[in-house]
């Protein structure tokens, strides 16, 4: 086969090359076509050279990148298969250290060994093999053909009569003289006839060849290496501190087709389950284990549900615009996937595999873009936390015997505890003007049925209540349409000791929550403000329709079966977690009280308003270390993983004292110290660190585990394993888009590592399952995702970004501002994510799954985001300047936001339609989701500003 080249050099000159050779110049940016070849640049490459000794355009310059990300890629001409790859390594017109790294194009792993970093001297070069040479020998080697000259001219040379028919067959060659008049000369063959035999050189020889002189026609390049891929591009990198690549020569090989084989959109495993309605694109499998193909095809019946895209270079089984309908398996039994080559075509019958069907999905608007997996475990969840959810009142007749009034807390209980519920009537306490401080503990369950306790303000009374209610923990409490005001710790705190009987189910609603509502409250005094709300072990806890405006948390919740903080407006985010909660707190919850034993979050329609404060209004950017959801370790006090391997331990994350606990994981028992001995720097029952109160005097007794020194005994076994499922959708930032505040008053409080969601569950047996859909965070975090142990994150159409005044400080870990889970599976598809400190690659250099760190427990399966980079000041193709083509400003408040300069090349209606494809792009760049408004400021060139609404639509 034909071997094709790429010479790299400062400028295209006047060499001349024509397919299937190349000039590549250090400005060309990937992707760049030429000759019918497409190659480029990725990253920044800036340094390059001209070489001009040998008078050959194979060898006539150099280009130079240094360690850090940036690359070379090249396009396969012909496809998937095997080749041989011809190098020149070096700078040439000088000495330089040098490396090279052949890489796959999907995920960056070295295609064959790495050329090593090594100093290679002037007018030298290594070949594929790291061999180094004279840059003549590289020319000169790899002889195709000798013979003995008929003639020769001053830039000509007639080969021998029976030399090759074909016209130009070796332009681009050299022509080595090898005996005779002019032995010793070498040219570049620039044109040949093949019925005349005539090649001509670049340059006059200096001494012209005749009829005695003996030659060979030389292929040049030095050792090749083969390698073979099933992807359809290739990429080079510095091996080290520097890369000088000078000539890069393909040969594709022909080699026999063998039988496809589709693998899972992640991990290695043989596609066993597919989904029906997948939207248009969405990666079904990957084809990877062929040899040779170069093109793919499904045919059959398969082929108007399924197709093959190449993706990030490599072959995948997508999903067509015609949904795959739920009965697909008894429509098309088996799949056939057909490889050509020109020598060969092969057709590879797959049994279908098992078909999950999603009836309800539908297959038009926002909702049909999601990937079926992800809509199922939406619809999932919704069907606990939405259709599972207690109602409240919803307009019952209320018995006057049964209405009630208050104007203080002490009246409020003194009301409350006289109730005796008959398990079907509705009740109310209608709240009047008074004075409605303190802190009052209300204890006495109360179990209301059918029923329910109404909690509302009397007509014409809107008192504010500014009061922390102990122990109210009733089942079937509705507190609606009041100013509710944290006092103490906490507005309510539910944590009365619970039995099987005895469980709360509240729903807050339509409320002004938070200390802002106090007058005179100003949100610089953010340090004093209080969460509002604490409970454990609940039924449901249900906060929604709310407007919030001054919380350290809303909720510490845990323990419970349904929690949800849904669609409530924010002035302000809370100062630290919107919800902080565990999946077994306390320890001693019981299993099989509730429909199942799994904890059902939703914190979804959630949206942040303007905020007419100083403080701009800031999304999932608090102050702290605030989080949008935080789960932590299951337990009181303090609850290790694993067994006990404290002693002698003097880091301050191990407290020994009555409050330690640590889960034997093996056993599903949790145990805790009753004696510790002393051990070295500490005395006898002091806790190691400080955290901990002393360690009480106690023997050993039957069943204690002694491990030198500390005594653990059996306290009660571990039930909570049921998984935590989370779902958080369309939430989005104020009606000014998405802002951040640059005011220095509060630039000294703000935390690096806010989450959007954070779960320090790890060992603790029970799986998170986060779907994130829909939504605007914009967030500077250090990990934007971050699930415990075991799990997965689905997140879709959803932009995670942070502009350069909160850069995101984490490495490749940094999670949706990039999604990392320990050792789960991310599944992200369609999001705008934030650019770390390492070098991101849009699509998935950004993600980091458990199979990264831990094989056969995860791994991640990625599509169609978006990477952007508010950080970097040079052109790299991830700014918001240079994926929208007006550039950004920040506003006339001093806050960072999406506003545009306005100009006669950028007017406004397209700045609109930009700003909607970068808040939330969809596969390629079309824009929308679910309907949204928002405004744009966009200042005209005379300083003046319009107004204009932006709609965000399906």
């Amino acid at each position: 086969m034909a071997r094709y080249s790429y010479h790299f050099r400062s400028t295209a000159g006047s060499w001349g090359e024509v397919t299937p050779h190349t000039y590549v110049l250090v400005s060309d940016v990937y992707p760049t076509t030429r000759n019918g070849m497409t190659f480029g640049k990725i990253g920044t490459i800036s340094s390059s050279s001209a070489y001009t000794a040998p008078n050959h355009s194979r060898l006539s310059g150099s280009i130079a990148a240094t360690a850090g990300g940036a690359a070379w890629r090249i396009d396969l001409l012909d496809g998937p298969g095997t080749y041989r790859m011809y190098l020149a390594v070096g700078r040439l017109v000088g000495s330089s250290t040098t490396g090279l790294k052949i890489l796959k194009n999907s995920d960056g792993t070295d295609l064959i060994p790495p050329i090593g970093n090594a100093s290679i001297a002037a007018n030298q070069v290594k070949d594929a093999t790291g061999a180094a040479m004279s840059a003549a020998a590289w020319l000169q080697s790899n002889v195709s053909a000798t013979g003995t000259a008929q003639a020769g001219g001053v830039d000509t040379i007639t080969l021998a009569s029976g030399a090759s028919a074909v016209d130009d067959y070796c332009v681009g060659r050299t022509v080595l003289l090898t005996s005779g008049t002019g032995s010793g000369q070498y040219k570049e063959i620039i044109d040949y006839n093949g019925t005349t035999k005539v090649a001509t050189v670049r340059g006059n020889w200096t001494t012209p060849p005749d009829a005695t002189t003996g030659y060979s026609i030389c292929d040049g390049g030095g050792a090749y290496v083969e390698f073979t891929t099933t992807e359809t591009a290739i990429k080079f990198q510095a091996a080290a501190s520097r890369m000088d690549l000078a000539a890069i020569e393909l040969e594709y090989i022909v080699t026999p087709l063998v039988d496809a084989v589709i693998s899972e959109e992640y991990g290695a495993g043989t596609l066993s389950t597919i989904y029906a309605k997948e939207p248009a694109g969405k990666k079904i499998g990957k084809i990877s284990s062929t040899v040779g193909a170069q093109n793919f095809s499904v045919i059959g019946a398969a082929a108007t549900y399924l197709t093959v895209a190449m993706i990030d270079g490599a072959p995948w089984l997508v999903a067509t615009s015609t949904p795959m309908p739920d009965n697909f398996a008894s429509l098309c039994p088996s799949i056939t996937i057909r490889q050509t080559t020109t020598a060969e075509t092969r057709d590879t019958v797959i049994t279908t595999p098992t078909v999950v069907a999603a009836p309800t999905k539908p297959t038009t608007g926002r909702l049909a873009l999601l990937t079926t997996r992800t809509w199922l475990r939406r619809e999932r969840i919704r069907a606990v936390t939405r259709g599972q959810s207690w109602a409240g009142y919803q307009g019952q007749t209320i018995d006057p015997a049964r209405d009630f009034t208050a104007n203080s807390p002490a009246q409020f209980k003194s009301v409350y505890q006289a109730i005796t519920p008959d398990g079907t009537s509705w009740y109310r306490i209608r709240l009047q003007n008074g004075t409605w401080t303190g802190i009052y503990d209300v204890s006495g369950y109360k179990d209301f049925g059918t029923g329910g306790l109404l909690v509302e303000p009397d007509v014409g009374h809107d008192p504010i209540v500014a009061a922390q209610w102990d122990n109210l923990v009733g089942r079937g409490i509705h507190w609606r349409n009041s100013i509710l005001v944290p006092l103490g710790n906490y507005c309510f705190n539910g944590t009365l000791a619970f039995t099987a009987s005895s469980y709360a189910r509240i729903l807050i609603e339509g409320n002004r929550i938070g200390h802002m509502f106090v007058p005179g409250e100003v949100q610089s005094n953010f340090a004093n403000w209080n969460t509002f709300a604490l409970y454990r072990f609940y039924e449901e806890i249900t906060i929604r329709n709310n407007m919030i405006w001054g919380l350290n948390f809303v909720g510490l919740l845990s323990g419970g079966r349904i929690t949800a903080i849904r669609d409530n407006d924010f002035i302000m985010w809370p100062i630290a977690d919107l919800l902080r909660t565990s999946r077994g707190v306390p320890l001693q919850v019981p299993r099989g009280v509730f429909a199942d034993d799994e904890t059902w979050i939703d914190t979804s329609g959630n949206r942040l308003i303007n905020n007419p404060d100083t403080f701009a209004g800031r999304l999932a950017e608090n102050i702290n270390h605030g989080d949008k959801v935080q789960i932590g370790r299951a337990g009181d006090g303090y609850l290790y993983p694993y067994s006990a391997y404290p002693n002698g331990n003097t880091s301050s994350s191990w407290t020994i004292s009555p409050q330690t606990r640590c889960l034997n994981k093996e056993e599903k028992k949790i145990y805790k110290v009753v004696a510790r001995a002393a051990v070295p720097g500490y005395a006898a029952g002091v806790a190691v660190g400080g955290q901990g109160n002393p360690g009480p005097s106690g023997g050993a007794a039957a069943g204690d585990i002694v491990d030198g020194g500390v005594t653990w005994r059996y306290e009660i076994d571990y039930y909570h394993e049921g998984p935590i499922n989370l779902l958080m959708e369309d939430e989005f930032g104020n009606d000014d888009g998405l802002t951040y505040s640059t005011d220095a008053s509060i630039a000294n409080v703000i935390a690096p590592s806010h989450q959007l969601i954070i779960a320090s569950s790890a060992g603790m047996l029970c799986p998170i399952e986060a779907v994130v859909i829909n939504c605007i965070y914009a967030n500077g975090a250090g990990r934007g995702l971050d699930a415990g142990y075991d799990g997965i994150a689905h997140v879709e159409l959803t932009s995670l970004v942070g502009p350069a005044e909160r850069p995101i400080t984490q490495g490749v870990a940094v999670t949706l501002s990039n999604p990392y889970i320990d050792a789960g599976t991310v599944r992200a598809f369609n999001n705008v994510i934030g650019h770390s400190t390492q070098v991101a690659i849009p699509g998935g250099a950004n993600l980091q799954g458990g199979g990264d760190t831990n094989p056969g427990k995860g791994g991640i399966a990625h599509q169609g985001n978006i990477v952007v980079d508010f950080t970097n000041t040079t052109a790299n193709g991830r700014r918001p300047t240079d994926l929208l083509t007006g550039p950004f400003t920040q506003r006339s408040d001093g806050s960072y936001g999406f506003a545009l300069v306005e100009d006669g090349a950028y007017p406004i209606d397209v700045v609109i339609s930009d700003l909607a494809k970068i808040m939330h792009p969809l596969s390629g760049d079309a824009g929308g989701r679910a309907t949204e408004y928002h405004t744009v400021t966009i200042q005209d060139s005379a300083g003046g500003s319009i107004t204009r609404a932006l709609t965000i639509t399906p």
